[in-house]
């Protein structure tokens, strides 16, 4: 099923320089996740955040992101720039989403329904981060059925029952 997506029109487009991060054992991922954050919070203005957070809305979007990862000089850890994608999309996804440390820019990961990912390696330090562009997608069927889940699970914490599993 093919979805139709404004490509003129993103609802959020930045920049992070921000060395990307990844779950680490040892290492807090919710520091790390605040670090993230704070970070697109010093890229976007609040009013760009705002908007943003309107636009998308009980909407599905689209992702777009390109992982800009600094290949330092050999005397620099490999790790720096050999990182797994699906890694590095986790930790960005609870920062767009919801959760305590997210921008609430969708309401769950489970709104975001198409990825395109990409890692680049570059030279200069100063070029490493997140090139982010978020937008939405046209799917009233996959809306409708997300919508209609969370306002059950809602509905349940409310009453204190269990609600439907995940």
């Amino acid at each position: 099923m093919s979805h139709r997506t404004d490509s003129n029109s993103a609802a959020l487009k930045a920049f992070i320089h921000f060395d990307p991060v990844t779950p680490r054992s040892g290492v807090s991922t919710t520091e790390r996740k605040v670090k993230l954050r704070a970070a697109l919070l010093g890229q976007v203005t609040p009013e760009e955040l705002l908007l943003a957070r309107e636009r998308l809305k009980n909407r599905v979007v689209k992702l777009e992101v390109t992982f800009r990862l600094w290949k330092g000089p050999p005397t620099v850890s490999d790790t720096r720039w050999i990182k797994d994608i699906d890694n590095l999309l986790k930790i960005l996804f609870d920062v767009l989403g919801g959760g305590r440390q997210g921008l609430k820019l969708v309401e769950d990961d489970s709104y975001i329904c198409e990825v395109q990912a990409f890692k680049s390696l570059v030279a200069d330090q100063n070029k490493e981060g997140y090139l982010i562009r978020i937008q939405e997608i046209d799917d009233p069927e996959m809306v409708e059925s997300l919508n209609e889940s969370f306002a059950k699970r809602k509905a349940s914490k409310i009453q204190g029952a269990p609600g439907p599993s995940s």
